[in-house]
């Protein structure tokens, strides 16, 4: 980190964050994977499946990633948005193709998922530029729950690699 790393705006909120905010971006911190197409952090919270004619018979295709269970309740969530860290809504991928591997790097591992078939979306919450700025100052390997959380979920339609 050096100077000129941070934005005034990120500064004036690390200076006004209270201990409650500080915390949840401490819990954010560890379940943040970094896409480098977008030169941004995200937290990915499940997928599903674009439905097709033959899907209309079949329960919905989805699945979700509980982000409690690894530490980062729906209140600190709010609460991050709330300070500008993290954009309100959540934000689907587009379609992936199983030749199109979507990476993320996560403190010097990377997951490497790959679609077992076609019309697969992901769906994340992803940190603003404010909130990507101060996640750097927070530098934790990935939170073990959310690491097995993401394996067994994605497991189904997805190649998982670590690398």
């Amino acid at each position: 980190i050096s100077p000129g790393t941070f934005s005034i705006k990120s500064l004036q909120t690390l200076k006004q964050m209270t201990q409650r905010e500080a915390t949840a971006l401490q819990k954010c911190a560890p379940l943040c994977g970094y896409l480098a197409k977008e030169d941004s952090y995200i937290i990915l919270i499940g997928y599903y499946k674009k439905p097709s004619f033959f899907d209309l018979l079949r329960k919905g295709n989805k699945e979700s990633i509980n982000l409690s269970k690894a530490g980062l309740s729906f209140p600190n969530i709010l609460t991050l948005m709330d300070i500008g860290l993290l954009y309100r809504q959540e934000i689907e991928s587009s379609n992936l193709k199983p030749e199109q591997p979507f990476s993320l790097s996560f403190q010097g591992k990377t997951l490497s998922l790959t679609a077992k078939s076609n019309d697969l979306v992901l769906s994340y919450y992803k940190l603003t530029q404010t909130g990507d700025e101060l996640k750097k100052l927070i530098t934790v390997p990935i939170n073990k729950q959310y690491k097995g959380q993401l394996e067994q979920a994605f497991n189904e339609e997805f190649d998982c690699n670590w690398g």
